[in-house]
């Protein structure tokens, strides 16, 4: 008999283009091919498990400003342990 081991990544084809889902922590990322995919969520699961805090005032106002977003328009912080969504 033998054993398998529950798999690291779900694959999924969404026309053109292969989703790699991190089984454990739901980080998905995609790719032109099923490697390129589960490369893709490798890297991005290896980023979300490593600490991270939100940045200062001046980052938050930057990054804001860089994605065109009214800091008016802000009212609430990210409600989590983590700061991260």
């Amino acid at each position: 008999m033998i054993s398998q081991t529950p798999p690291e990544y779900e694959l999924t084809q969404d026309g053109n283009v292969w989703v790699a889902v991190h089984v454990d922590t739901g980080v998905a990322s995609q790719g032109d091919t099923p490697t390129e995919a589960v490369k893709m969520a490798r890297e991005a699961a290896k980023l979300h498990e490593q600490p991270h805090a939100p940045g200062d005032d001046n980052y938050q106002t930057e990054m804001l400003e860089r994605f065109g977003i009214d800091k008016e328009d802000v009212t609430e912080g990210i409600d989590t342990p983590d700061g991260m969504p």
